[in-house]
């Protein structure tokens, strides 16, 4: 299920405490997420505050990420090695443009390397040995998803516009058999409701 909020909004909404009422009848709690997750280490939560536009999907399992989390420009490393449905963007920066950060653009077998990994994915085992240690340190720091957080997190542009809540549920929620969903703000007020 995915919500989203009105590019119109004169401000961010704050969608944590809302909740749904599935076709059965059960209530999911809309709790909180990371804003900036980390992969591997402990993540902060903070409430979900939907900006203008933003949107907020529902998944009825367990984060493979452990935590409720906030999209940015390099969550498709997450990809990597955890599937997330609907998949995450992998539109990560290109490593050929990383280079630049890290004044390596005039290392040539650096730059050809960095031509060919893939977008989104951490080159495990695949770094050549020819390249400079310089080289090297850049491919395993900062081609990973904390890497490109670490390296990007103050850009202008670098949340998705989508936040990700797992209701953490063994069963499914949406029956394939379609019915009626209901969102309700934290007061209890009736905000939407939708047939799929």
């Amino acid at each position: 299920v995915a919500v989203a909020a009105s590019p119109w909004n004169d401000g961010a909404i704050v969608a944590s405490g809302w909740y749904l009422k599935t076709p059965s009848g059960k209530k999911i709690t809309i709790g909180n997420a990371a804003n900036i997750p980390t992969q591997g280490g402990f993540n902060q939560e903070s409430l979900i505050a939907l900006e203008p536009g933003e949107k907020l999907i529902i998944t009825t399992g367990r984060s493979p990420l452990g935590v409720s989390f906030r999209e940015n420009i390099c969550s498709g490393y997450l990809e990597q090695f955890q599937d997330f449905a609907p998949p995450l963007d992998t539109e990560c920066p290109l490593a050929s443009y990383e280079i630049w950060d890290r004044n390596l653009v005039g290392d040539s077998e650096c730059s050809s390397f960095s031509f060919s990994v893939n977008r989104c994915v951490a080159p495990q085992g695949a770094i050549p040995a020819d390249i400079s240690l310089e080289c090297r340190v850049f491919a395993q720091n900062d081609l990973t998803y904390n890497g490109c957080v670490a390296l990007h997190q103050n850009d202008r542009l670098f949340f998705a516009g989508a936040w990700r809540f797992f209701a953490g549920e063994n069963t499914e929620l949406w029956p394939n058999v379609g019915g009626l969903i209901r969102l309700y703000d934290a007061h209890g007020k009736l905000v939407d409701s939708f047939v799929y």
